[in-house]
């Protein structure tokens, strides 16, 4: 067995060994696995900090804009016969749900190699397969795909900025982009299309207030 993929099954057990598995509030059919629900956030970081050095494992929550893109993907089969990719796809639950949806094929990217591990980890536990790369969210071209997910990524000023201009550019080659996202400041207010919005439980230490509401646009170029 060769060194990277010894590491990768390192990482796996760590992710196992500190998460439960769990449903996501708006999708009861995909089960993912997430920090659990005793724990705070800053906890389960520094818990699973012990086992494996980590960036903050936002791959832990099924965040709220995810959870819209993933329920209106299986409702709508928006993405049934597409090549798809999840930009920051965190867990997967995007490209998961893109998959069950009967997409053609699904990408998760993100930065975060523990949040790849996880991706591959949560496909296999929903019985498909997702693809991933380790890429940050300022990728130019997607080759071969039809549409882009992007879910949560207008957290902050400089992330927001590159997410747009990302998925700008890739709505300028024509490819459909769906982005999810609770209301943040730093989500675009122009060149959009509302599709979808969903109600659900703020995850409280994260999010302000007890509830949010999670929309579904397709961004325009």
């Amino acid at each position: 067995m060769g060194t990277a993929q010894t590491q990768d099954d390192d990482v796996e057990r760590a992710i196992v060994s500190v998460t439960d598995i769990a449903a996501p509030a708006l999708c009861p059919e995909v089960q993912l696995r997430l920090k659990p629900a005793s724990d705070t956030f800053e906890g389960f970081r520094s818990k699973l900090a012990q086992s494996h050095s980590a960036a903050p494992p936002y791959w832990s929550v099924a965040w709220p804009g995810g959870q819209a893109i993933a329920r209106y993907l299986i409702d709508s089969l928006a993405v049934s016969g597409l090549r798809v990719a999840d930009l920051g796809a965190g867990s997967g639950l995007a490209a998961i749900a893109a998959m069950l949806s009967g997409a053609q094929s699904a990408l998760a990217t993100d930065c975060d190699p523990m949040a790849l591990a996880a991706a591959k980890g949560n496909a296999r536990i929903n019985g498909v397969a997702v693809d991933v790369m380790c890429a940050d969210i300022a990728i130019t071209n997607f080759e071969g795909v039809h549409a882009v997910l992007a879910g949560d990524l207008w957290y902050e000023p400089f992330v927001a900025r590159w997410a747009t201009e990302t998925l700008r550019r890739c709505a300028a080659q024509g490819l459909v982009v769906l982005a999810g996202d609770p209301g943040r400041s730093y989500f675009p207010r122009s060149r959009r299309q509302l599709l979808a919005s969903y109600r659900l439980a703020a995850c409280a230490e994260l999010e302000r207030g007890g509830e949010v509401v999670a929309d579904v646009w397709r961004l325009q170029a």
